[in-house]
């Protein structure tokens, strides 16, 4: 006779189903016709009933929420997001007062749900489920890319340049590259002794996607986070959380200085213009377009997708290409937000990926660092997810709220033998037995 699934089980089915679900939202993947044009083939992908699965996957965001609250209360889903509820405030605030107010203000109301949903799952996925639908999801869709991109090449790369690259089951070569440096990040930050098949499978195909998507900065972004992860695990061991913290704040400036004296010398090793491929050019017109509005920006959506806004720009800078982002993330987290917005986000992912796992290391917490270091060292040369609803929100919210309910539970006082109520409700000391 079988067994009924219990309502435990049943709701993690359900938990296990809308992970799943926003893996993909959230990610881009999905099956994208051939471009219809080579010029504009990056900004190409038409995702067959993507707005009804987009819908539904927002109605069951909403309804988890509700359940979730019904259940345990406003106290652990606003402790995971409370490191991000200022970098919120200050969208909706650069919204109203921006070029879009209503545009703008519906932007931040949909990254808020795709930030909502992964914290909720954090807190309600047992982790080894989690753990395991994660390196699913990722090693399909890397298996998936590599699939389309050998077998059926019209689907599965595209023109860039003189060559043809690969863009997998993502809309462009750079989503791809994107979504494998994330994918390479979090196997190698989760990655534990008794269990690495599915991270080991994780880490070859996903190597295989940036080599394959020709992204070598993903790629350069990538090997970074491994480097920094390395250098995390040796400070937690050896040196105080304060200590730690300044000495890669130190080692980090150091860096950036030191890189930009000997940059135009590395570039010409390497055969690259001293402009990085026009992306100076690209800076510099964004950022005096954008200081007209220092404090608050002119409101998420202004300047890292197309807008009024941006067309100009675009124009201008038509000789490289379809420009319509500042292809620097801080430049896009300043352009919409401002100054205060800026310095928000900064702090949030500085913590996330160095004070957190630092004071309090874990398994999550070096998932988060690993994450939001690589958001912080690709936003160097690409706009990612600023307030656009991404794979790396995803797994940021996902771990930092997981990391929190592991430690919330491991603090719970466990009831043992020793203090095992009786039926008379007395406690009775154990027998110590051999």
């Amino acid at each position: 006779m079988s067994v009924k699934p219990t309502t435990s089980t049943l709701m993690q089915r359900y938990w296990s189903l809308l992970l799943i679900l926003c893996l993909i939202q959230f990610s881009g993947f999905w099956i994208y016709p051939p471009s219809t044009s080579v010029l504009f083939d990056n900004l190409a992908g038409e995702k067959y009933l993507g707005v009804p699965f987009q819908r539904a996957v927002w109605a069951l965001v909403m309804l988890s929420f509700v359940m979730h609250v019904m259940r345990r209360g406003f106290g652990p889903i606003m402790s995971a997001l409370k490191v991000f509820i200022p970098f919120w405030l200050l969208g909706l605030i650069s919204g109203v007062f921006g070029y879009n107010p209503i545009g703008s203000t519906w932007m931040v109301i949909l990254w808020t749900i795709g930030v909502v949903g992964p914290a909720i799952l954090g807190l309600e996925l047992r982790s080894e489920r989690a753990d395991k639908l994660i390196y699913l999801c990722l090693v399909l869709f890397m298996v998936a890319s590599v699939v389309l991109a050998l077998a059926v090449p019209s689907l599965g790369q595209q023109v860039y340049g003189f060559t043809m690259v690969w863009r997998g089951g993502f809309s462009s070569k750079n989503t791809l590259g994107w979504v494998a440096a994330l994918t390479l990040a979090t196997s190698v930050a989760m990655m534990q002794r008794h269990a690495w098949r599915w991270p080991a499978a994780a880490i070859v195909l996903s190597l295989l996607c940036l080599v394959g998507s020709g992204s070598k900065g993903a790629l350069v972004a990538a090997l970074a986070t491994l480097a920094y992860l390395y250098l995390i695990n040796k400070l937690a061991q050896r040196v105080t959380p304060g200590l730690g913290v300044f000495l890669v704040l130190f080692f980090a400036v150091t860096a950036a200085v030191s890189a930009l004296l000997v940059a135009p010398l590395i570039l010409e090793a390497l055969g690259r213009d001293a402009t990085l491929t026009g992306r100076t050019d690209v800076w510099s017109s964004y950022f005096y377009a954008m200081v007209r509005t220092p404090w608050l920006g002119d409101g998420p959506g202004a300047y890292t997708g197309l807008s009024p806004l941006t067309m100009p720009l675009a124009n201008k800078l038509s000789y490289l290409g379809t420009i319509v982002t500042p292809h620097n993330v801080y430049l896009g987290v300043f352009g919409d937000t401002g100054l205060f917005g800026l310095l928000a986000y900064l702090g949030a992912m500085l913590y996330l990926s160095l004070v957190r796992p630092l004071s309090q290391p874990s398994r999550y917490a070096k998932m988060t660092a690993a994450v939001g270091f690589l958001v912080l060292a690709h936003g160097l040369v690409e706009t990612h997810e600023v307030f656009a609803q991404g794979l790396a929100w995803v797994l940021l919210f996902f771990g930092h709220a997981a990391d929190q309910q592991q430690r919330r539970v491991g603090a719970a006082p466990a009831i043992t033998a020793a203090t095992a109520p009786t039926r008379a409700g007395l406690r009775t000391p154990m027998v110590a037995s051999r």
